[in-house]
């Protein structure tokens, strides 16, 4: 799925390298990054359940990088 390079580069710049691909789990459940985009300023990443391409969640990265939910596989 294509994504914008400037808000890679920008969710970069803030907080950390979250691209496209990368895979997190939470609660034993993984989840993948689809795409990279912002929400007045302030980066966020979709994601998308493996196995379940119907479940997407948009969340800040802030949060996504927050170790207490979503954990790198």
């Amino acid at each position: 799925m294509p994504f914008d390079r400037n808000i890679l580069n920008m969710v970069r710049n803030v907080r950390s390298d979250v691209e496209p691909g990368q895979r997190f789990k939470h609660n034993g459940v993984a989840w993948e990054v689809v795409d990279l985009r912002s929400l007045n300023g302030i980066p966020h990443v979709r994601i998308v359940r493996v196995g379940d391409p119907n479940e997407l969640k948009l969340i800040a990265v802030s949060a996504l990088l927050e170790r207490y939910d979503f954990a790198l596989e």
